[in-house]
């Protein structure tokens, strides 16, 4: 969360799990195509921090293409000013066959009102070591984002 603090959206990716990234991107691949098909790519492409098209992404790694992604979003959102100013105080974590769930307190402040969540973070080890898995609220933005675009999210 560190580096999400300190606007460094395309290391916060690099930890993701490779699975999760390569997940995340064959979603957002088949919303790009869907909506090339119907000439709404566009719309869709605002999404993306520094790339017009979606021959763009094409070259990136999966991390660096979610990255992107979530870099548009956050500025869209106004979210990066939000994990500025964030304090992240881990609770514990806990075990589930070989995935940790990592429990963590999310408090920050917006308009001077204090704002505090509870929430969790799976990772599950790779190659590289632990990895973060996407969260319910990465997978509801996708979900969101297939409906809208006429995609079956259960693909």
């Amino acid at each position: 969360m560190a580096l999400l603090k300190a606007d460094d959206i395309s290391g916060f990716t690099e930890l993701m799990h490779p699975d999760a990234t390569k997940r995340f991107r064959g979603w957002m691949v088949e919303l790009l195509d869907v909506a090339e098909a119907n000439g709404q790519s566009q719309e869709l492409m605002l999404l993306y921090a520094g790339y017009d098209t979606p021959e763009e992404l094409s070259p990136l790694t999966d991390a660096e293409f979610m990255a992107s992604m979530l870099s548009g979003v956050f500025r869209a959102q106004g979210l990066l000013g939000i994990m500025a100013n964030a304090e992240i105080d881990i609770v514990g974590s806990v075990p589930e066959d070989d995935v940790r769930h990592v429990v963590y307190r999310f408090t920050t402040d917006v308009d001077g009102m204090s704002i505090s969540k509870l929430t969790v973070m799976s990772l599950a080890p790779s190659e590289e070591g632990w990895r973060m898995l996407l969260t319910g609220d990465m997978e509801g933005m996708a979900a969101a984002l297939q409906r809208a675009m006429g995609v079956d999210p259960q693909n």
